[in-house]
């Protein structure tokens, strides 16, 4: 019975009491930090990876301004004397960049002169359209209307006449392939965040709670108790129990308190048991 008891006011102390409402405190504040500071490094990274999308579709679009360029540059002079053939070398000659997906130099009318579709692109393969000399022209129409290629147009001028249009698909795969990459990044640097911060904040939430915890037993529980025994004493009829005043704080003001009750009581009964004596003479 006297163990149970004992378990109780352990249980129901001020100390139990404390450390509870510690550790409900504590774990909130850090929670609400961890959830900041992921929130924060998610947000970093997602800013990483659009600037690095942006990054890739500017360098794409450079490309297909460039290349274009070029034709519209060195088309008007095959363009007036017909010469196909070289349009079609131009055309050829640029092709061979991984991310051209076909490349259309059309006239005033907005007729193909000459094209390029590339069969080996992994975005034919990727569809799994095969290039056909009976498919070529609706496959050619096809591959313009898609919105998922970047695509870059530009007049081909000369003086002042239009002479017709030159037209570059390219591939947006590299970007796709770079922003799955970077999305996969995203997710394991989250997650190792997210395990850090937990690590760190659960470590730091013992040590900090043991540490309080054993402040608050040295500088409240063990003084609090210290008194509870002098007063157990003084309630077994020891009349020289008294409480050491260790501090000037509110627990030192109680052990002073309790010590001039004991000297009161025992400067009492020594006047009574005085009084009695002399009663008895």
């Amino acid at each position: 019975m006297s163990r149970l008891r004992r378990w109780c006011v352990r249980l129901y102390g001020i100390q139990a009491r404390f450390v509870l409402t510690l550790v409900v405190f504590v774990v909130v504040s850090m929670t609400l930090l961890g959830v900041a500071v992921y929130a924060n490094q998610r947000r970093i990274i997602l800013e990483r990876l659009e600037q690095d999308t942006r990054d890739l579709t500017q360098d794409l679009s450079n490309k297909g301004n460039a290349s274009v360029a070029f034709l519209t540059r060195l088309a008007p002079p095959a363009i007036l004397s017909y010469d196909f053939l070289l349009l079609g070398n131009y055309v050829e000659q640029l092709s061979v960049d991984a991310d051209i997906v076909y490349i259309v130099i059309l006239n005033a009318d907005g007729n193909p002169i000459t094209h390029y579709l590339k069969p080996d692109n992994a975005y034919f393969l990727k569809h799994g359209l095969s290039i056909k000399p009976e498919t070529y022209s609706s496959l050619l129409e096809r591959v313009r209307r898609d919105q998922s290629l970047l695509i870059i147009r530009r007049s081909i001028d000369y003086d002042t006449a239009t002479l017709g249009m030159a037209e570059v698909g390219l591939s947006r795969e590299k970007i796709v392939q770079r922003s799955a990459e970077l999305r996969s990044d995203l997710r394991r640097e989250l997650r190792h965040t997210a395990l850090f911060t937990g690590g760190s904040i659960l470590f730091s939430l013992i040590v900090l709670i043991l540490l309080i915890q054993r402040v608050f037993s040295r500088m409240v529980v063990q003084p609090l108790q210290s008194l509870g025994a002098q007063m157990a004493r003084l309630q077994t009829g020891d009349l020289q129990a008294r409480a050491a005043v260790l501090r000037e704080d509110e627990i030192g003001r109680l052990a002073r308190s309790f010590n001039h009750m004991a000297s009161d009581l025992e400067a009492q009964l020594i006047k009574i048991a005085a009084q009695r004596r002399v009663y008895k003479e």
